[in-house]
């Protein structure tokens, strides 16, 4: 559902907006792994200095704890996304796709960079953005409609703007009706605008060849780069409407907007390469074949430098994170196993105050007991320190079983005879790599 009242806390455009803006953060970085950050304070490595920049440390500790448990903006500034308006501008040829691109871009950007304050508190206010900036989006879709010409205008203007009437009018009938009756299945109409958009794109995108009575594709720039643009928008716009804090898992939700995205970039690429071949054929007018040559050769070795490093120093640390992902490993069972003083099953005793702690801190015992309560190892939660009742009913549920003790606070995890103040060692998570 959507609205306060549905979700763990209430599913809001607010929330919505905020956890989209979390999730793009860390897609910036991922898209293409260009990344850069503050520089390391040598005095205290697990920090950063507030002036400077360098190229991004992946592997660091901070990023990797940040990687495996944190939902927030990412540490690192993501450079992915400065080649998207580059291969946005080079596919859209047209004049007035260019500044379309540009209103669009004020319209999404300037709020986002400047940070309004009813970004967080003004639901109506965010509301009417968002709508704008679908409204904007829509706008080259309906001029291609007005000048495509490959088959009878009348029918295909006919049949295209009663799909639009028809995408724009029935989620707006569902709405009201559901607010009207207090039905929710009337908001199922919504789901019209997404078929009726991949039909519209369909039908600009297939058209008939009369005389030699075959289907072609229609390849045009601008509406291809608008339609790869419309994938990426789309599947944010949708995940942005229902969130669902998808970052610490990895900007799963947005990977099938990975090849748009990819194409994109590398239209931008292609751009920047192209128009510096035409430069130096400017300037090197005598010589202009061997310096566009030389030009084309450097530019694509120079990307194939940016990819295997961008592997190297971004990618594989990257996915080293999420290794043991959630602290989830078989060290903890082990250690546990360790401890045991005869053959009997195992009652693992999970002391940690309601509030104080993280599911995390003993994940790895979750995925050993079973929902039937026969496993070699149980975990069971006393969640009230100060309720010895709590503690007495758990042992007399399981009471031939041997009893281990373990202390548990945010993420972390200790035997009661280990204090983790006085050493370190003692804490069970992360578990070792």
């Amino acid at each position: 559902g959507f609205g306060e009242g549905y979700g763990r806390s209430g599913h809001t455009i607010t929330k919505g907006v905020r956890h989209a803006r979390y999730d793009l953060s860390l897609t910036a970085g991922d898209l293409f792994g260009w990344a850069i950050q503050r520089p390391r304070n040598p005095d205290t490595p697990t920090r950063f200095l507030s002036d400077g920049v360098q190229i991004a440390d992946v592997s660091h500790p901070e990023i990797q704890k940040h990687l495996q448990e944190s939902s927030a903006y990412f540490p690192l500034f993501g450079l992915s996304f400065f080649i998207l308006p580059i291969g946005l501008f080079i596919g859209f040829r047209a004049w007035w796709m260019r500044i379309w691109l540009l209103v669009a871009s004020f319209w999404l950007i300037i709020p986002l960079y400047h940070n309004a304050g009813w970004l967080g508190n003004d639901e109506a206010t965010l509301w009417a953005w968002v709508l704008g900036l679908l409204a904007l989006i829509l706008i080259p879709l309906v001029i291609f409609i007005l000048t495509y010409h490959d088959r009878p205008p009348q029918r295909a203007r006919f049949i295209a703007w009663g799909w639009i009437i028809t995408a724009v009018i029935m989620p707006i009938i569902g709405w009201g009706l559901m607010n009207w009756s207090g039905r929710e299945e009337f908001r199922t109409y919504g789901i019209v605008l997404g078929f009726v958009f991949g039909l519209i794109a369909s039908y600009l995108l297939v058209t008939s060849d009369t005389q030699h009575r075959q289907w072609t594709v229609r390849f045009e720039w601008s509406l291809w780069t608008w339609l790869l643009l419309a994938i990426c928008t789309s599947l944010i716009g949708w995940h942005l409407a229902y969130w669902v804090g998808s970052q610490r898992y990895s900007t799963r939700y947005y990977s099938e907007a990975l090849p748009a995205f990819a194409l994109i970039g590398g239209l931008g690429l292609y751009g920047i390469i192209d128009y510096a071949r035409q430069l130096v054929g400017w300037i090197f007018s005598s010589a202009r074949q061997t310096a566009q040559f030389a030009v084309t050769c450097g530019g694509y070795a120079l990307i194939t430098i940016l990819l295997l490093g961008s592997m190297y120093l971004y990618s594989i640390p990257r996915i080293n994170a999420l290794y043991r992902f959630n602290n989830v490993s078989p060290y903890m069972a082990d250690e546990i196993r360790a401890r045991a003083t005869d053959d009997r099953p195992i009652l693992v005793m999970v002391n940690g105050q309601r509030g104080d702690i993280s599911w995390r801190a003993y994940g790895s015992l979750m995925a050993l007991t079973s929902p039937y309560l026969d496993s070699d190892i149980v975990a069971a939660w006393n969640y009230e320190l100060s309720n010895d009742l709590i503690r007495e009913r758990i042992l007399a549920r399981f009471p031939d079983r041997q009893v281990i003790e373990l202390n548990i606070k945010g993420t972390d995890a200790w035997f009661m005879d280990c204090d983790i103040t006085q050493n370190s060692a003692c804490n069970l998570n992360p578990p070792p790599r």
